[in-house]
């Protein structure tokens, strides 16, 4: 991983001197309104990004360089003035409704797609490459954001489009060499993945799909199912628009309805509808669009591509999910990843699979490479979410507090004073703390920790929880913590000796205890009664 570290800066030391930043914006021509998600790469390479939700992009290139600006439903643009990429005005194209197309015959939407499939080893490679991208996730609970997540990050795929891929990394090798983030504090936060690479690639219609017919097994990251469950849809043709310099038929589908015998009776099943933008000359797939609906639960995916070198390559890559919670809430969760370069050349192989938590606190943070990259555009949406996250820091310095609250909440069997004292220094200012100690004895006070999980649920996204069990043994810490779900919903626990001076500085001196601190810091109140805690929490 470090190896990759100085590789990247030492392009940027390189090619800095020669390269200018541009920050433009595109827009309809007619409307004036922006247009999100077009492509924007630098000519004669496969190099680029894409525009943001509000039409906005930021783009390092060459001095002297030009870009090709398209979006499926645009003419495409090419400028080498760095004056006109501030603001682009793209040409939309009339959507054709006649049925009497290209061919001459009427257009059958099912048989276009049948051949779309079927075209795949043609349109897009089957050699094994490398694709850089930039990738961007965030979470939110109803209006209130929890966690935000930018990397670099590179796959090789072997063998191209040979052959579908069942799941994202499935003869793929997967690394993340640059990554900042904010700490998640999210509902859902202890049930997370720290990183959901695997699962934004399968918004790659072209290369993911599932290779058994039935319905789709998991709602939230199954690839689709289209291509084996042809006839559970129907499908419609909407007409003719463009891309680049080719027709494009819209294809639309939907599934029909059926349902599954569970033990409350007949249930319908997930609900799925599409659009495919799909070239009428060699019937490649240009921008695929699903959504999957259960019940009040929601998800979506899109995938953009670009033509580079004769093939198609994925360019920019969405997946969106609305869960209803038991309590009624909602979690929302964004995941994108934009191309940034392509190679194949076999020297840039590598070995690698998504990285897990530990891996993913060892990559350091490289600032001068963060001040270089070319990465999507924030909006003032993600504006507000460093807001929300970082009350106004930026994602940057989030990085460097999530490294140290990962260490200090992970494993608090170890150094348990050491990071306790950490984390109540990380919440001055931000939050009041409540701190339940329980003896090693923990099974006599059960009916005082689930009500604490409880209010540690209700309370949350407002006051620091901390439980801590008085245990000389970590391994009887360990089987303690485990046994009776001490970690539900993201609680923080520590592990302390009974002669912690901590404890001597609260004033403790018989368990179960609670200390509450208020966001200065200062000690409100040492008690043993629990209803104590209820009353101060209630007062917050």
């Amino acid at each position: 991983m470090r190896i990759v570290a100085v590789w990247w800066l030492l392009v940027i030391c390189i090619t800095g001197y020669a390269q200018i930043r541009i920050n433009g914006k595109i827009i309809d021509r007619d409307s004036r309104q922006p247009v999100p998600f077009a492509s924007i790469g630098i000519t004669g390479t496969a190099q680029g990004t894409s525009s943001n939700m509000e039409g906005e992009f930021s783009l390092l290139i060459p001095e002297n360089a030009s870009i090709k600006v398209s979006c499926v439903g645009y003419v495409t643009v090419i400028i080498d003035n760095p004056e006109q990429m501030k603001l682009i005005e793209l040409t939309p194209y009339t959507i054709e409704l006649q049925e009497i197309v290209v061919t001459g015959k009427s257009v059958n939407p099912s048989l276009v797609v049948r051949r779309a499939f079927a075209s795949i080893r043609k349109n897009y490679t089957h050699e094994s490459f490398l694709q850089r991208f930039f990738y961007r996730h965030y979470c939110k609970d109803d209006d209130r954001y929890g966690r935000l997540i930018e990397a670099f990050v590179d796959v090789w795929k072997h063998n191209g489009y040979r052959s579908f891929r069942k799941t994202g990394g499935d003869r793929e090798e997967i690394r993340v060499t640059h990554l900042r983030r904010s700490l998640d504090n999210t509902v859902l936060a202890i049930g997370h993945p720290p990183i959901s690479i695997t699962n934004i690639l399968q918004a790659d219609l072209a290369g993911y799909q599932t290779n058994q017919s039935g319905q789709i097994k998991n709602f939230y990251t199954e690839a689709s199912t289209l291509r084996m469950d042809f006839e559970r849809y129907t499908f419609s043709y909407g007409g003719i628009t463009r891309f680049e310099e080719d027709q494009v038929y819209v294809i639309a589908y939907q599934s029909l309805p059926d349902s599954i015998l569970t033990t409350q009776g007949y249930v319908p099943t997930a609900s799925v509808s599409g659009t495919l933008y799909i070239t009428t000359d060699d019937y490649a797939f240009v921008k695929c669009e699903e959504i999957r609906e259960e019940g009040s639960n929601r998800f979506r995916s899109v995938a953009f591509y670009k033509q580079y070198q004769n093939n198609y390559y994925p360019s920019h890559l969405v997946r969106e999910s609305e869960l209803l919670l038991a309590d009624s809430s909602r979690h929302f969760v964004h995941i994108e990843m934009i191309s940034t370069d392509i190679s194949h050349d076999p020297k840039m192989q590598f070995t690698g699979k998504e990285p897990d938590k530990n891996e993913l606190l060892n990559i350091s943070y490289d600032s001068a490479f963060w001040n270089h990259a070319s990465i999507l555009k924030a909006t003032p949406l993600e504006e507000s979410i460093i807001r929300d996250l970082g009350g106004g820091t930026s994602l940057n310095r989030q990085f460097f507090r999530y490294i140290h609250y990962q260490w200090s909440t992970t494993n608090g069997y170890e150094e348990g004073e050491e990071k306790l004292n950490w984390l109540l220094s990380d919440s001055r200012g931000r939050k009041p703390v409540m701190v339940s100690l329980f003896p090693r004895n923990v099974e006599s006070h059960l009916a005082e920790v689930e009500k604490l999980k409880q209010l540690h649920k209700q309370y949350r996204n407002d006051i620091q929880f901390i439980l801590i069990l008085i245990e000389p043994d970590e391994n009887i810490w360990k089987q303690q913590v485990a046994r009776f779900v001490l970690f539900a919903d993201g609680m923080v626990n520590y592990r302390l000796a009974p002669q912690s001076k901590i404890l001597r500085q609260w004033g403790v001196k018989s368990f179960p205890s609670f200390v509450s601190l208020d966001v200065s810091g200062n000690l409100i109140k040492v008690t043993g009664n629990f209803n104590d805690l209820e009353k101060i929490l209630e007062r917050n």
